[in-house]
């Protein structure tokens, strides 16, 4: 089972990895890597993630700030909308 995933472009951005004003991929991607965006990083590549060292895949050379564990719990985000109780 994988254990990592590339990051996906909010990711990126969130660590300053993207500039979205003047690119449209991360920095050292070029364009037809985007489909790797948010996708699992194949389980063979889980000890040299592990690791956090770059990993070769389909020709193309990912860092390993490109990448993140997977959580096995993901926590998700919720909206809180105040409520306010009149007593009268």
């Amino acid at each position: 089972m994988a254990k990592y995933r590339f990051k996906t472009k909010e990711e990126f951005i969130r660590d300053k990895q993207w500039n979205p004003l003047e690119q449209v991929y991360p920095y050292g991607w070029a364009d037809s890597m985007l489909e790797y965006l948010g996708t699992d990083v194949p389980e063979k590549y889980n000890d040299r993630c592990d690791l956090d060292e770059n990993i070769n895949m389909h020709g193309w050379s990912f860092m390993g700030t490109n990448y993140v564990l997977k959580s096995t719990n993901p926590i998700k985000e919720f909206k809180i909308h105040p409520t306010f109780e009149i007593k009268m």
